[in-house]
């Protein structure tokens, strides 16, 4: 093995869905300040989206996704990963069950947006949140950023079923397209 092939890796456990894998492997890609491919950040990802829907396990007693993801964190901590992302806002619903399954650190995507926040100089305000119903119902994201003095947003129950969700479907079925008109909405009302 070449010394350019050994070291550490950013883990990306994708899938859920694997649309947001992709986009996180691109954006990385995208938003690396690079002047060479050797620059990069060495990059695995697992987009399996074997993994069982976390919405419908957390609202409507579905199979629970934990065993799987706790599969592809210890995948990709054999694979070589010194980091993990985890590019799913509801699979954060298990952070602590999943962090805890490995030793390598694995980031919260919450925090990280509570940071990058603060990072553009918005320290406290109104956040208006989108997501999948489990998300917002269960405050994912409204426990953490109220706990750093934001004040949260959320659609109505009918919207985020109307808006939101249909949304997040049509991206689920690559349907790009389909999905800008409600997110369009949820975000007007």
């Amino acid at each position: 093995m070449s010394s350019q092939s050994q070291g550490c890796y950013l883990g990306v456990l994708g899938g859920m869905g694997p649309m947001a894998g992709a986009a996180f492997a691109l954006r990385l890609a995208a938003l690396t300040p690079a002047d060479s491919d050797q620059a990069h950040i060495p990059t695995l990802l697992r987009n399996d989206p074997r993994i069982p829907d976390r919405s419908s396990a957390h609202m409507a007693g579905g199979e629970n996704p934990l065993p799987h993801m706790v599969e592809g964190v210890r995948f990709l901590e054999h694979a070589g990963a010194e980091l993990i992302a985890i590019p799913c806002n509801t699979a954060h619903l298990w952070y602590e069950q999943i962090a805890a399954a490995t030793r390598v650190p694995v980031l919260h995507i919450i925090e990280a947006v509570a940071d990058d926040l603060r990072r553009m100089g918005l320290p406290r305000g109104r956040i208006g949140l989108m997501g999948t119903a489990a998300t917002l119902k269960l405050g994912l994201y409204q426990r953490h950023l109220e706990a750093r003095g934001y004040e949260c947003l959320v659609p109505f129950d009918d919207e985020v079923e109307r808006d939101c969700m249909a949304s997040i479907r049509a991206v689920k079925a690559n349907q790009l397209e389909d999905a800008y008109a409600p997110a369009a909405r949820c975000i007007g009302s």
